[in-house]
């Protein structure tokens, strides 16, 4: 957990194990909740939306994207997916292009998962009319191949320590 790895590094644990504790017991105590509220009504969100998601206005346009084959999800572009999200209307190319809060993408399946033919992969939502470029961005992120990944699940591959850069599979060893 990313959270721990931060914990540890400021120095705020003596171990790992440790540190997933202290993540664990704000996370169920509510207070990692309470903090990012105040960090979103410092920015100038609307904290209600968090208690009440169904508040915040829907985009005119959601639109699932089924998996065309079945399988496991190998791999999913991180930069056709950030592209997407341009084409959409959640993201910019340039600092003056607007961008809209209704507009992104719910990811379903990641990378690990077994998909059967239709499942939904992701679901998008913009305010947008021509989406032909979307869909078709959409199912080309996604790498579904008959085989489950090796490395399913493992969000962190290496880790940046004192020593260097080390084998997160190695973790044990590094904490």
């Amino acid at each position: 957990m990313l959270s721990a790895l931060m914990i540890l590094a400021g120095d705020k644990a003596d171990s790992y194990e440790e540190a997933r504790e202290m993540t664990d017991e704000v996370i169920s105590n509510g207070k990692a909740l309470e903090k990012f509220k105040e960090v979103c009504q410092l920015h100038g969100g609307d904290v209600s939306v968090i208690d009440h998601p169904e508040s915040y206005p829907v985009a005119s346009e959601v639109i699932d994207i089924p998996a065309e084959k079945a399988g496991y999800v190998h791999h999913v572009d991180a930069y056709s997916m950030g592209y997407l999200g341009i084409v959409l209307g959640a993201g910019r190319l340039t600092k003056e292009d607007p961008v809209d809060p209704q507009a992104g993408i719910v990811m379903h399946k990641h990378i690990g998962d077994k998909v059967k033919t239709g499942d939904i992969l992701c679901t998008l939502h913009t305010n947008k009319k021509k989406l032909a470029d979307a869909r078709k961005i959409a199912v080309q992120a996604y790498d579904i191949q008959s085989r489950k990944p090796e490395m399913a699940g493992e969000f962190i591959y290496k880790i940046i320590t004192d020593k260097g850069v080390e084998d997160w599979q190695n973790r044990e060893k590094l904490l």
